[in-house]
């Protein structure tokens, strides 16, 4: 863990700063049990309750949907959480259990007025939440909880929490009342089968903060069409990389392996080309990062701002 550069751009003084975040990778229920073990860990060493920021993917949105809603009941005592494996660990192995995949897909695809992204977030409030319907509105302000999801609309992250959803290719509609179980969905609606789940975007009312202005002009709030957060940024780091100083970076995505197939028909082969795609993406955003450790440990080594570092 070492410290991250800080923003030295306009756009990054705008920006409210903090000391540690913690970001989820995507990868399924794999990806989510994980995750569930890094955050034991984390609170055995007292560092959960130290957590400013919670940036999270697909796999990675389920464990930290569930930690942002049971965050007011855990108890801590010394900075761990002497209720946290009853509280979440329990709950989260629990879930574990439920196979929701076939029935919100047999579902989404038998009812024309719902999806299988809404039927997933209609399992997520059933058995992640206890039946209940928890908004981002009701979430803790610290630590934010940041839920990852892409808009096949823009191309581009589609941000959602407490304080705002926000695309840089529409803008930004600040405390959003949105169900947490849709927002977790919107990240794990991995494609096709589960996704996408589309967002009708004119019930909220939007700003036009957080546009980038260099890929154009603003796209109209009308509505986003979201898979998983994994294809834009499968480790979840995005949000979090100009905000925090310190960065932890839970990586559960699965390992790449060397195949001895053939690939002799279209359908395998155009499979395994996307797969290569998609392992070079993750590759190259986790070189920059260790990259960007590395020129912040080197700069504190030296002597040097973080922000003299920054490329």
């Amino acid at each position: 863990m070492e410290p991250i550069p800080a923003g030295s751009s306009p756009a990054d003084d705008k920006v409210e700063h903090y000391e540690l975040g913690l970001c989820l990778s995507g990868g399924g229920y794999r990806a989510m049990l994980f995750h569930a073990g890094v955050l034991c860990r984390l609170n055995e060493a007292g560092l959960l309750q130290k957590i400013d920021m919670v940036s999270s993917v697909s796999g990675g949105s389920i464990a930290a949907g569930l930690l942002a809603v049971l965050w007011p009941r855990l108890s801590f005592a010394d900075g761990v959480a002497t209720n946290f494996r009853e509280l979440y660990v329990e709950k989260i192995l629990a879930f574990s259990q439920v196979f929701l995949d076939a029935p919100s897909i047999l579902k989404g695809v038998f009812n024309p007025f719902s999806s299988a992204a809404r039927e997933v977030a209609t399992c997520y409030e059933r058995h992640l939440f206890d039946g209940k319907v928890p908004t981002l509105k009701s979430l803790t302000r610290r630590p934010w909880f940041v839920f990852c999801s892409s808009n096949l609309s823009t191309g581009s992250l589609f941000r959602m929490s407490n304080r705002y959803i926000a695309d840089y290719r529409i803008g930004m509609a600040k405390h959003a009342d949105l169900p947490v179980a849709t927002a977790v969905a919107a990240s794990s609606a991995f494609p096709p089968f589960l996704s996408p789940l589309r967002l009708d975007l004119t019930q909220f009312a939007w700003e036009n903060d957080k546009l980038d202005a260099s890929v154009g002009p603003p796209v109209p709030a009308g509505r986003a069409v979201l898979t998983d957060g994994g294809v834009y940024d499968n480790h979840g780091i995005e949000p979090a990389l100009k905000r925090c100083r310190w960065l932890l970076v839970s990586d559960a995505g699965a390992p790449w392996r060397a195949s001895g197939s053939g690939y002799w028909n279209w359908f395998s082969q155009l499979k395994r080309v996307l797969d290569t795609t998609d392992n070079q993406v993750r590759s190259l955003r986790r070189r920059d990062l260790i990259a960007r450790f590395q020129a912040a440990k080197d700069a504190d080594d030296q002597g040097l701002p973080n922000d003299a570092t920054r490329p």
